[in-house]
């Protein structure tokens, strides 16, 4: 992995956890607190989404290292 590909990389691990992080709180959460935290769910989703395109465009873009990728590690793991 080059050092880009490491820095998008754990950028992505964040925004997994962020968006795992915020799944559970929803639920747990009622009411407008449910409201709120789906929103919340829904941000980190696209984050997460977006964090996911920019790795795998550097990946394809760079051609590093696809065993390492935690992108694809994540479709066939």
């Amino acid at each position: 992995m080059c050092s880009v590909q490491i820095k998008f990389a754990a950028q992505y691990e964040r925004a997994a956890l962020a968006y795992h992080s915020a799944l559970a709180r929803m639920k747990e959460s009622r009411g407008q607190e449910f409201e709120r935290a789906w929103r919340l769910v829904e941000h980190r989703r696209a984050a997460l989404e977006q964090a996911r395109r920019v790795l795998r465009a550097h990946e394809l873009e760079h051609t590093c290292d696809m065993q390492n990728s935690l992108v694809t590690r994540e479709r066939h793991g």
